[in-house]
């Protein structure tokens, strides 16, 4: 998260998943204590919040947002040759169409409900 902030000049906070409600509200108040003028907060496992006061802004921002992230993953990728979520765990099958259509007949035959 600091990288990007720094890179786009941006004061993103991250806060970890709570359950929603008191203690989730006083761990994004202190978290905006730590940071003022916070652009946005991401909530681990529960969203986006803007740190704006208008529509408008709400929409700009994260339209904006959103495609800087996206630049900033691609970078990382060009930059380190990584692939997007790691890549493949293991080759594909070179008859993988063929064994495909083999198997899925079975599969859907399979989760038929019976007509009884």
């Amino acid at each position: 998260m600091e990288e990007f902030n720094h890179k786009y000049a941006h004061k993103l906070i991250w806060v970890p998943w709570q359950r929603p409600g008191f203690e989730l509200a006083m761990m994004i108040r202190e978290a905006v204590k730590r940071v003022p003028a916070v652009t946005a907060s991401f909530l681990a496992g529960t969203g986006y919040l803007p740190g704006v006061t208008t529509q408008r802004e709400c929409y700009v921002n994260t339209i904006t947002i959103i495609d800087q992230l996206g630049q900033f993953v691609s970078d990382h990728l060009e930059h380190r040759g990584a692939k997007l979520f790691g890549g493949s765990g293991a080759p594909v099958l070179e008859n993988h169409l063929a064994l495909a259509q083999d198997v899925f007949p079975l599969i859907r035959a399979a989760y038929q409900p019976s007509s009884g």
